[in-house]
Parts: C-alpha cells; structure tokens; sequence
C-alpha cells in the first residue's frame, strides 16, 4: 500500500492567513458603509461561498495530512521493527554458520589425528609382521637345514643297513659253503665300520 502523499505545512498556514486576511476585510467593509455593504452583499456573497469552501478543503487536507503523518510514523515504526528483526535473524544465522564452521573444523582435525593415528598403527603392524616373518624364516630355514641334514644321516643309515644287509648274507653263505665241504673256517671274517659309514671285511691274521 502507497502512502499518500503529506501536504506541505506552510501552503496550509499560507491558505488559513489568506482566509483570515478574506474575514478581516469583510468585517472593516460593514463597519465602513451600510450602503455599501447592500450593494456589495451579492459580490462577496459568492466570495464568502468561495471562502467556505476553502475552509472546508482545508479541513479535509489537514484530516488527510494528519493520517498522512499517522500512517506515515506507523510505517517508520514497522519498517524499524523489520529491520531490527532482520539484524537479529542476520546476527543469528552469521551465529549458526560460525558454529557450523568450527565444528567442522574440529571434525577434520579429529578425523586427521585419527587417520595419521591408524597409519602409524598400521606401519607399526607392518613392521612387527616384516620382523615376525624375518624369524620364522630364519627359524624354517634352520630346522630345513636340520631337517636335510638327518635325512642325509638316515641316507646314509640306509645305505650302510643295505651294505650290513649284504655282508651278512655273503658271510652265511661262505659259511654254508665251508659247512657242506667239510672246512672248518680258520681265519673268520670280520666287519669293520668306517667313518664314512660302510662296512668292510677283515681277516684274523
């Protein structure tokens, strides 16, 4: 809604001195000349009319101007209010936001520690597993190393098992042999172990 717009005051104060100024002269004019007065009464009867009607237009224009002036301070008083509301709901969002702000801050550097806490954490792990793995190498490496070396001695265990083996069943059947002929064996066989593990024979001398 447009408000309308205010009267000047001084063209009212102008209009009221005019119309005071218009009742001066009728006054003097009466005082002056009966006669007068009855030969002027029709002239200035449509002035007086015209006079009247000023009064009342100012009336009017004093009524409006008044609501004018009314409407006007009421508007003052609301557009204050909207901007004093406005501030404060301003006030309260750059508030908020501030707020918002800093606690996503705070996020991302909580986020940050705890992501440089799990790498560390993480590095530490890899570290002990790469020195948990060292070991157990080491310790598999060893116990293959022992592991080939008895199945190397068992090899060779074998090995001489099999020479015993062979010896034993050559030694019975010369004795056998001697046996069915009559021979009484005089020098008999010995085994002799040597530090290779194998087995020889030897006589009595």
């Amino acid at each position: 809604m447009v408000a309308p717009s205010p009267v000047n005051p001084n063209a009212l104060d102008r209009t009221a001195a005019w119309l005071l100024n218009m009742n001066m002269q009728f006054l003097e004019d009466e005082s002056i000349d009966p006669d007068s007065k009855h030969r002027d009464k029709l002239r200035n009867k449509d002035e007086l009319s015209q006079a009247e009607k000023y009064q009342q237009d100012l009336v009017v224009l004093q009524d409006k101007l008044r609501i004018s002036n009314k409407k006007l301070e009421e508007y003052e008083t609301r557009f204050k209010c909207q901007e004093e509301t406005t501030q404060k709901l301003v006030l309260e969002y750059q508030a908020r936001l501030e707020e918002s702000e800093e606690r996503l801050r705070r996020q991302q550097e909580d986020k940050e520690i705890q992501m440089k806490g799990i790498i560390s954490r993480l590095m530490s792990v890899e570290e002990e597993l790469k020195k948990d793995h060292a070991e157990m190498q080491a310790a598999v490496d060893s116990k293959q190393k022992i592991i080939d070396a008895q199945e190397k001695r068992i090899a060779s265990l074998d090995a001489a098992n099999a020479r015993l083996m062979s010896a034993l069943t050559q030694l019975k059947e010369r004795y056998s042999m001697q046996t069915r002929n009559g021979i009484s064996p005089t020098n008999p066989t010995k085994l002799q172990i040597t530090e290779n593990g194998e087995f020889r024979n030897s006589s009595n001398c």
